[in-house]
């Protein structure tokens, strides 16, 4: 299990396909912090940021401060290859976001961007 609901009472999306998807009202299963996991994390504007962690709930929370409460999380873990795998997944995904004009959160390089339409 890699979703548990939180305090919100909405209903929990499923783990498929080892991509789990965590909304308002919910985190990740305890189970799933210690392992890397890659995220995107999607603003109700819709805009994105990717990133890696071995500690996906505290990065939720920081990502919610920072975001807004409303971010939806999509997150893999990394059960093979640790840090280095999901470091190098995160690269990759950037990459990919960047060449079909999405505009990311990362860092200022994306801010001057127009946006794709959201997702």
């Amino acid at each position: 299990e890699a979703v548990r609901k939180g305090g919100g009472g909405g209903e929990e999306e499923e783990e498929e396909n080892g991509v789990a998807v965590v909304t308002s009202n919910q985190m990740p299963s305890p189970n799933a912090d210690g392992l890397s996991a890659v995220y995107v994390c999607c603003t109700v504007d819709g805009r994105l940021y990717v990133g890696q962690t071995d500690k996906i709930s505290q990065r939720i929370q920081q990502h919610r401060k920072t975001f807004g409460a409303d971010i939806i999380v999509c997150f893999g873990l990394c059960r093979e290859g640790g840090a280095s795998m999901a470091r190098a997944i995160e690269g990759k995904l950037i990459s990919a976001l960047r060449s079909k004009n999405f505009a990311l959160l990362n860092s200022d390089l994306d801010s001057g961007r127009r946006m794709k339409s959201t997702i």
